[in-house]
Protein backbone atom coordinates (compact mmCIF):
# COMPACT_ATOMS: atom_id res chain seq x y z
CA UNK A 1 0.00 0.00 0.00
CA UNK A 2 1.13 3.35 -1.05
CA UNK A 3 0.52 6.72 1.44
CA UNK A 4 -2.54 8.63 0.05
CA UNK A 5 -0.48 11.82 -0.03
CA UNK A 6 2.85 10.58 0.13
CA UNK A 7 4.91 8.34 -2.71
CA UNK A 8 6.28 6.11 0.30
CA UNK A 9 5.47 2.60 -0.02
CA UNK A 10 4.68 1.81 3.74
CA UNK A 11 3.34 -1.93 3.25
CA UNK A 12 6.64 -2.76 1.63
CA UNK A 13 8.28 -0.57 4.13
CA UNK A 14 6.36 -2.89 7.01
CA UNK A 15 7.00 -6.56 4.93
CA UNK A 16 11.14 -5.37 4.14
CA UNK A 17 10.88 -5.36 0.95
CA UNK A 18 12.62 -1.71 -0.19
CA UNK A 19 15.98 -0.85 -0.83
CA UNK A 20 18.09 -0.15 1.78
CA UNK A 21 18.46 3.95 -0.13
CA UNK A 22 14.43 3.55 -0.11
CA UNK A 23 14.67 2.80 3.68
CA UNK A 24 16.47 5.35 4.40
CA UNK A 25 14.18 8.20 2.34
CA UNK A 26 11.31 7.17 3.92
CA UNK A 27 12.50 7.16 7.40
CA UNK A 28 13.55 10.97 6.90
CA UNK A 29 10.15 11.69 5.49
CA UNK A 30 8.30 9.84 8.09
CA UNK A 31 10.51 12.43 10.43
CA UNK A 32 8.40 15.50 9.51
CA UNK A 33 5.03 13.45 8.09
CA UNK A 34 2.40 12.70 10.94
CA UNK A 35 -0.29 11.35 8.43
CA UNK A 36 2.32 8.96 7.40
CA UNK A 37 3.60 8.33 11.06
CA UNK A 38 0.01 7.39 11.83
CA UNK A 39 -0.83 5.33 8.72
CA UNK A 40 2.06 3.98 9.33
CA UNK A 41 1.36 3.08 13.08
CA UNK A 42 -2.07 1.59 11.49
CA UNK A 43 -0.51 -1.23 9.33
CA UNK A 44 1.97 -2.36 12.37
CA UNK A 45 -0.81 -2.79 15.12
CA UNK A 46 -3.09 -4.85 11.97
CA UNK A 47 -0.12 -6.46 11.07
CA UNK A 48 0.98 -7.51 14.75
CA UNK A 49 -2.61 -8.17 15.47
CA UNK A 50 -3.19 -10.89 12.47
CA UNK A 51 0.52 -12.65 13.20
CA UNK A 52 -0.10 -12.89 16.44
CA UNK A 53 -3.99 -14.66 16.09
CA UNK A 54 -2.33 -16.82 13.46
CA UNK A 55 0.50 -17.89 16.24
CA UNK A 56 -2.74 -18.27 18.79
CA UNK A 57 -4.67 -20.27 16.06
CA UNK A 58 -2.72 -22.32 13.83
CA UNK A 59 -2.74 -22.31 10.48
CA UNK A 60 -7.01 -22.59 10.15
CA UNK A 61 -6.65 -18.85 10.56
CA UNK A 62 -5.87 -17.26 7.21
CA UNK A 63 -2.23 -15.88 6.41
CA UNK A 64 -1.66 -12.40 7.81
CA UNK A 65 0.65 -10.96 5.35
CA UNK A 66 -2.03 -8.58 3.46
CA UNK A 67 -2.50 -5.60 5.64
CA UNK A 68 -6.07 -4.58 6.67
CA UNK A 69 -7.55 -1.47 5.43
CA UNK A 70 -6.85 1.70 7.44
CA UNK A 71 -9.97 3.50 8.32
CA UNK A 72 -11.78 5.98 5.93
CA UNK A 73 -11.91 9.13 8.37
CA UNK A 74 -8.55 9.19 10.43
CA UNK A 75 -10.11 13.07 11.64
CA UNK A 76 -12.19 11.12 13.94
CA UNK A 77 -10.07 9.31 15.87
CA UNK A 78 -7.89 10.74 18.45
CA UNK A 79 -4.44 11.25 17.04
CA UNK A 80 -1.80 8.73 18.55
CA UNK A 81 1.36 11.54 20.15
CA UNK A 82 3.79 11.99 17.56
CA UNK A 83 6.67 10.56 20.28
CA UNK A 84 5.00 7.10 20.03
CA UNK A 85 4.37 7.56 16.15
CA UNK A 86 8.32 8.04 15.48
CA UNK A 87 9.06 4.87 17.99
CA UNK A 88 7.02 2.96 15.70
CA UNK A 89 8.64 4.28 13.04
CA UNK A 90 12.32 4.33 13.61
CA UNK A 91 11.65 0.45 15.27
CA UNK A 92 10.28 -0.49 11.49
CA UNK A 93 12.93 1.60 9.87
CA UNK A 94 15.78 -0.06 11.51
CA UNK A 95 14.66 -4.03 11.74
CA UNK A 96 14.48 -3.71 7.77
CA UNK A 97 17.43 -1.90 6.85
CA UNK A 98 19.69 -3.96 9.35
CA UNK A 99 19.07 -7.54 7.28
CA UNK A 100 21.20 -9.73 9.54
CA UNK A 101 22.86 -6.97 11.98
CA UNK A 102 22.20 -4.92 14.43
CA UNK A 103 22.33 -1.10 13.27
CA UNK A 104 22.88 1.59 16.18
CA UNK A 105 24.70 4.86 15.26
CA UNK A 106 25.00 5.64 18.84
CA UNK A 107 26.32 2.56 20.36
CA UNK A 108 29.91 3.18 21.49
CA UNK A 109 32.50 0.73 21.05
CA UNK A 110 32.38 0.09 24.33
CA UNK A 111 28.90 -1.02 24.56
CA UNK A 112 29.74 -4.66 24.93
CA UNK A 113 33.08 -4.53 26.57
CA UNK A 114 36.98 -4.63 25.65
CA UNK A 115 37.58 -4.31 22.03
CA UNK A 116 38.81 -7.74 20.71
CA UNK A 117 40.23 -6.75 17.40
CA UNK A 118 40.78 -3.31 15.76
CA UNK A 119 41.69 -2.56 12.15
CA UNK A 120 42.19 0.69 10.15
CA UNK A 121 40.13 1.41 7.38
CA UNK A 122 42.59 2.72 4.49
CA UNK A 123 41.87 4.41 1.99
CA UNK A 124 41.65 3.50 -2.06
CA UNK A 125 41.81 7.05 -3.09
CA UNK A 126 41.23 10.51 -1.17
CA UNK A 127 42.13 10.78 2.47
CA UNK A 128 39.25 9.27 4.18
CA UNK A 129 40.16 7.05 6.94
CA UNK A 130 38.58 4.94 9.35
CA UNK A 131 38.62 2.34 12.44
CA UNK A 132 36.73 -1.02 12.91
CA UNK A 133 36.72 -2.26 16.55
CA UNK A 134 35.18 -5.19 17.53
CA UNK A 135 33.95 -6.37 21.21
CA UNK A 136 32.19 -9.58 22.51
CA UNK A 137 28.21 -8.32 23.06
CA UNK A 138 27.18 -11.70 24.47
CA UNK A 139 29.22 -15.10 24.64
CA UNK A 140 28.08 -15.65 21.03
CA UNK A 141 27.59 -12.51 19.32
CA UNK A 142 30.54 -9.97 18.35
CA UNK A 143 29.84 -5.61 18.21
CA UNK A 144 31.68 -4.28 15.07
CA UNK A 145 31.82 -0.42 15.46
CA UNK A 146 32.81 1.70 12.43
CA UNK A 147 33.64 4.95 12.47
CA UNK A 148 35.43 6.32 8.77
CA UNK A 149 36.26 10.11 8.92
CA UNK A 150 36.66 12.43 6.10
CA UNK A 151 34.21 10.33 3.67
CA UNK A 152 32.98 12.86 1.15
CA UNK A 153 29.12 13.91 1.07
CA UNK A 154 27.66 12.12 -1.42
CA UNK A 155 24.09 12.79 -3.06
CA UNK A 156 22.50 12.13 -6.05
CA UNK A 157 21.31 8.39 -4.85
CA UNK A 158 24.40 7.52 -4.15
CA UNK A 159 25.23 6.37 -0.56
CA UNK A 160 28.45 4.40 1.08
CA UNK A 161 27.89 0.63 2.53
CA UNK A 162 29.68 -1.59 4.74
CA UNK A 163 30.27 -5.57 3.34
CA UNK A 164 32.34 -8.25 5.31
CA UNK A 165 34.80 -9.74 2.46
CA UNK A 166 36.73 -12.75 2.29
CA UNK A 167 39.75 -11.41 0.19
CA UNK A 168 40.99 -15.02 -0.92
CA UNK A 169 37.57 -15.64 -2.51
CA UNK A 170 36.00 -12.74 -3.09
CA UNK A 171 32.56 -13.38 -1.35
CA UNK A 172 31.03 -10.82 0.66
CA UNK A 173 28.28 -9.93 3.09
CA UNK A 174 26.51 -7.16 3.31
CA UNK A 175 26.33 -5.23 6.38
CA UNK A 176 24.23 -1.90 6.13
CA UNK A 177 24.54 1.82 5.22
CA UNK A 178 27.22 3.78 6.44
CA UNK A 179 26.47 7.60 7.62
CA UNK A 180 28.61 9.83 6.74
CA UNK A 181 30.44 11.64 10.22
CA UNK A 182 28.86 9.07 12.30
CA UNK A 183 29.87 5.59 13.78
CA UNK A 184 27.91 2.60 12.76
CA UNK A 185 27.32 -0.34 14.70
CA UNK A 186 26.30 -3.95 13.71
CA UNK A 187 26.20 -7.11 16.19
CA UNK A 188 26.85 -10.49 14.11
CA UNK A 189 27.09 -14.26 15.24
CA UNK A 190 30.86 -14.76 16.33
CA UNK A 191 31.53 -17.55 13.84
CA UNK A 192 29.92 -15.28 10.65
CA UNK A 193 32.33 -12.40 11.36
CA UNK A 194 35.28 -15.61 11.77
CA UNK A 195 34.22 -16.87 8.59
CA UNK A 196 35.58 -13.45 7.17
CA UNK A 197 38.77 -11.63 7.74
CA UNK A 198 38.01 -7.40 6.04
CA UNK A 199 35.61 -5.18 6.11
CA UNK A 200 35.17 -3.11 2.50
CA UNK A 201 33.10 0.29 2.26
CA UNK A 202 31.48 1.09 -1.13
CA UNK A 203 29.93 3.93 -3.04
CA UNK A 204 26.52 2.51 -3.75
CA UNK A 205 24.03 3.77 -6.16
CA UNK A 206 20.48 3.46 -5.82
CA UNK A 207 19.69 1.10 -9.05
CA UNK A 208 17.92 -1.79 -6.98
CA UNK A 209 21.16 -3.64 -7.33
CA UNK A 210 22.01 -5.24 -4.06
CA UNK A 211 25.15 -5.80 -5.33
CA UNK A 212 28.49 -4.55 -4.24
CA UNK A 213 29.33 -1.76 -6.39
CA UNK A 214 32.85 -1.49 -8.60
CA UNK A 215 33.95 1.28 -6.58
CA UNK A 216 35.25 1.05 -3.16
CA UNK A 217 36.67 3.67 -0.54
CA UNK A 218 37.69 1.99 2.10
CA UNK A 219 39.47 -1.33 3.39
CA UNK A 220 40.36 -2.82 6.72
CA UNK A 221 41.97 -6.50 7.25
CA UNK A 222 41.36 -8.37 10.55
CA UNK A 223 42.59 -11.06 12.56
CA UNK A 224 39.59 -13.68 12.69
CA UNK A 225 41.49 -16.48 14.68
CA UNK A 226 40.74 -13.70 17.35
CA UNK A 227 37.07 -13.64 17.25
Amino acid sequence: MTSADHSIDLGGLLRGELTNAAVVRASEHLDDCAPCLEELADLAVGHSLLTSASRRLGPAVPDPAPLPPLPTDLSRRRRPRRRVLLAVAAALVVGVAAGVATIGSDAGPDAGGAPIATARLEPFAGSATGVVLMAHDTASTTRMTIEADRLPVVGGGRFYYAWLLDPTTNKMLPLGQIGVGDASTFTLPDDLVASYSAVDISLQEDNGDPAHSVTSVLRASYDSGSI
